[in-house]
């Protein structure tokens, strides 16, 4: 496992949601993409934020209203922004990240863009090993 990086694992390009966009909208690409967490990124690129099931979870709930909460901008919703680490990290350091510091995923600046990592692909890094 020394010998894999982040940018091994990562995958290119990242899809994002912007803090604009409804919770709707963050579930349609969710689930285009079979994704179960997403970065929020700003126009001019900035990271703002990250969206999980559990937090869409939360924030709809079991109650009624269900309708207006889907109209909601994400930034209304939104949790931290999901760690960063160069496409030259260790696979020690996302595992870290992901298992021990319980991250749903983990961000990779490439040479020209961002990628993501998530728990699946860890996994996959140590069945393939």
């Amino acid at each position: 496992m020394k010998d894999i990086k982040a940018g091994d694992l990562a995958q290119f390009p990242l899809v994002a949601v912007s803090p604009d966009d409804s919770v709707s909208r963050a579930l349609d690409v969710m689930q285009m993409y079979s994704f179960s967490q997403i970065p929020v990124i700003e126009k001019k690129g900035q990271i703002v934020g990250s969206i999980t099931e559990r937090i869409l979870l939360q924030h709809l709930g079991k109650e009624d209203k269900t309708e207006e909460k889907l109209s909601m901008q994400i930034r209304e919703c939104m949790d931290e922004p999901f760690p960063i680490v160069d496409s030259e990290a260790s696979f020690e350091e996302v595992y870290n990240l992901i298992v021990e510091e319980g991250y749903p995923a983990v961000l990779v600046r490439g040479k020209d863009s961002l990628g993501i990592i998530s728990k699946i692909d860890v996994l996959r890094a140590i069945v393939l090993r």
